[in-house]
């Protein structure tokens, strides 16, 4: 089997930080939005709004915003992940999953504030030329923040294993 690539916005610092987090604690090999591209395999298996929240790959399956981050937490044994284990059985629990992942996805800026992370400025921004109905761009970060991984010692796609 192959290791799970997470799927997430690397230029969100708080997705950054939660990404650099999941690295250290299992395996995965993390895959930037900026690093897609249309014709690879990856971005076909994707929903048509990938960028709306993270997703995990694995060679059977995609899981995407609250379902990936509980398949996360499954796979590197995070704490609390026993807590997403029990509520599974609880009725409308899909839904209430996806309403708490949005709702702090929506308020990420807050959190990456807490934790001393930014969101990265962009020169261009492939989110605005999408809303405007141009093809996106070529994502080039300024030298405030080079990269997603990069800034966490570690370049971006970069497959890190649980010690």
């Amino acid at each position: 089997m192959s290791v799970p690539r997470l799927v997430y916005d690397d230029d969100c610092g708080f997705c950054t930080f939660v990404v650099s987090h999941a690295l250290e604690l299992g395996e995965f090999e993390a895959v930037g939005f900026s690093d897609l591209d249309e014709d690879d395999g990856l971005r076909a298996r994707l929903p048509d709004d990938y960028e709306e929240c993270m997703h995990l790959a694995t060679d059977t399956a995609v899981y995407s915003c609250g379902e990936a981050l509980e398949q996360v937490a499954k796979r590197t044994g995070a704490a609390g992940w026993w807590l997403t284990a029990a509520a599974r059985g609880l009725p409308r629990y899909p839904e209430a999953r996806e309403q708490i992942y949005r709702w702090a996805a929506d308020r990420r800026a807050l959190w990456g504030s807490s934790r001393g992370t930014t969101r990265c400025r962009t020169e261009t921004s492939r989110r605005s030329a999408q809303a405007s109905g141009a093809s996106a761009p070529a994502v080039r970060r300024s030298a405030a923040c080079p990269g997603a991984l990069s800034r966490l010692g570690a370049p971006p796609r970069y497959v890190f294993s649980a010690p």
